[in-house]
């Protein structure tokens, strides 16, 4: 089953706009469900949220490529540290790993075809 990006309701830009100063869980948790859905995919990226935003009668997808889902997983987990999901660390932490090893795995086949 394809992973469905988690629809949120707000009523403004700004409304979002704090949810993301503030550091709101929801949109953390989010982020890293949408990569862990989609690591195993050939979709170029992943489709995290689909924000509603009334004011605007307009949905906004959060996007995230492929090529950053190392970066974003290790920008997202001091949030799971936070709220103590020690589990969930350890699934994060280990795929960091996993795909910073596939982009190396790249970059040394890319080395050995040009040789």
């Amino acid at each position: 089953m394809k992973h469905q990006p988690t629809k949120l309701v707000v009523e403004d830009l700004e409304e979002f706009e704090l949810m993301v100063t503030n550091q709101n869980f929801i949109l953390a948790k989010s982020i890293v469900e949408g990569i862990l859905a989609n690591i195993d995919t050939d979709e170029p990226e992943a489709r995290l949220l689909a924000v509603t935003v009334k004011s605007e009668s307009a949905v906004f997808d959060v996007t995230v490529p492929r090529e950053d889902f190392a970066e974003t997983l290790e920008q997202n987990l001091p949030h799971y540290v936070k709220e103590e999901q020690y589990e969930e660390c350890q699934r994060i932490a280990d795929t960091i790993e996993q795909l910073n090893k596939g982009k190396l795995s790249k970059m040394v086949t890319s080395l050995k075809s040009k040789l």
